[in-house]
């Protein structure tokens, strides 16, 4: 019992994270083989790295979360369920100041926008750059408690960032955006499935 209670914090974090998982699914970003990122992934990244160069070059302000293998439904259920194919377009018309959706982040899950309007964990980290603000600990936040990629568009600075395991990555171009998503998140599937 005193083991219980001292260390309630702990478990729960465990228990929380473990209940997220989502068995089953962890192919779905991967091709036939297994070693390639199957097309719908590929799409999906051009789309999302065009969209954000664009919001970008306009100082639009923007925080994407990508889905992977736990299940982020706890934070979609904070926003709007929109369930909509991800178009550039849309992401544009979603992040653009004074919409009814801009404030908070987009969850995208299954190649599509599941949620809008998200509230995000915000990050207690004490070490983070006093020139990031509440996007990027929001951001951050949501790398500490899943295993989540997020896009941040700063709309102060005009620059794009990823962060991924708790590590936030300023990213120049749209290109080296798409590279971060495409380098992180297949293999971390391929990890998961040989565990």
């Amino acid at each position: 019992v005193a083991i219980v209670v001292v260390f309630q914090p702990e478990l729960r974090r465990i228990l929380e994270h473990f209940g997220r998982r989502k068995f089953g699914r962890l192919g779905r970003w991967l091709g036939e083989e297994g070693g390639k990122v199957n097309e719908e992934f590929i799409k999906l990244a051009n789309v999302l790295c065009e969209a954000c160069e664009t919001m970008a070059h306009q100082k639009t302000g923007a925080l994407i979360v990508i889905e992977r293998t736990e299940s982020l439904e706890d934070i979609a259920r904070t926003g709007t369920i929109l369930d909509a194919v991800v178009t550039k377009e849309l992401l544009l018309n979603i992040f653009f100041v004074n919409t009814p959706l801009h404030d908070g982040a987009v969850v995208i899950n299954d190649n599509k926008i599941h949620a809008a309007g998200c509230i995000l964990p915000l990050s207690n980290s004490s070490t983070i750059n006093k020139k990031y603000g509440t996007r990027h600990r929001a951001a951050l936040g949501m790398s500490e408690n899943s295993d989540a990629l997020v896009i941040v568009v700063s709309e102060e600075r005009g620059e794009m960032s990823f962060i991924y395991k708790r590590q936030i990555m300023t990213v120049k171009t749209a290109n080296e955006l798409k590279e971060k998503l495409l380098e992180n998140l297949p293999t971390e599937v391929q990890e998961e499935q040989k565990s």
